[in-house]
């Protein structure tokens, strides 16, 4: 069974994070980039392949918007990222929930706005749309309503119980554990454009019994050394391309 992540392997959603992200950190409203200040997204943007959840994206937005008018082209090491989010004040589940509302705001404010932020990646959502069925399963940090109404509006079909969201703030190993007990249908190719999720599922799950199949999605939001990594891991590393000719099989 394949099992996908969204934020940067179905979706390229880089630039709604970003507004909502904005939104979350200073209760400014914005509806598209154009609301934001000049420098801060494409700041963001070169700093993106670090977070791997709503609460990261809370702190990096926070070191984006203090940053981006005196330092428009920083880069954070993945050392110094985590040396900042040991220091962060608010807790995971604050972070979260500031996250998740401010992306409720920003929905309602404008919902068309809002979907316009975001791309589905081609040509792998149009083979998913074609191949029907339930749709597929979906493992994320993206909570699940955000989730279900980008599938519903670029036309892909998607069953609210194959989607693992984040609203929870639960590691991914956790929710991969309850898609484990409820399909029992080992091993699972777990397509993920986070290298280091793909790292703590192998370590969490595989043993003498491979239960998770780590796949880096080349197109994601990689950090430079990412795909020579997951190789050196024993990973596979695939194109979209590739992944969309393997759904016809």
């Amino acid at each position: 069974m394949r099992v996908f992540d969204f934020d940067g392997v179905l979706v390229d959603s880089v630039r709604e994070v970003a507004v909502t992200g904005y939104t979350a950190v200073t209760g400014e409203p914005a509806a598209g980039l154009d609301d934001l200040p000049p420098n801060l997204f494409p700041l963001f943007r070169r700093n993106r392949p670090l977070i791997r959840s709503a609460p990261e994206l809370f702190t990096l937005m926070t070191w984006c918007v203090d940053r981006y008018a005196t330092d428009p082209e920083a880069r954070l090491s993945p050392e110094a990222f985590q040396e900042m989010l040991d220091r962060e004040p608010l807790s995971p589940n604050e972070r979260a929930s500031r996250f998740f509302k401010a992306r409720e705001r920003v929905m309602a404010a404008d919902r068309d706005a809002w979907m316009a932020l975001n791309a589905p990646f081609q040509p792998l959502w149009d083979r998913l749309r074609e191949k029907g069925g339930d749709g597929p399963v979906i493992l994320t940090n993206k909570n699940r309503a955000a989730v279900l109404e980008i599938c519903r509006h670029f036309g892909l079909t998607a069953k609210p119980e194959n989607i693992y969201g984040g609203d929870d703030n639960r590691p991914k190993t956790d929710r991969m554990e309850m898609l484990v007990a409820r399909f029992g249908d080992r091993p699972y190719a777990f397509i993920d454009d986070a290298l280091e999720n793909l790292r703590q599922m192998a370590h969490h799950f595989n043993g003498k019994e491979t239960v998770v199949r780590p796949i880096l999605a080349r197109w994601g939001y990689l950090k430079p050394g990412d795909v020579d990594e997951a190789r050196r891991l024993g990973y596979d590393v695939i194109h979209q391309d590739d992944l969309a000719a393997a759904l016809n099989r």
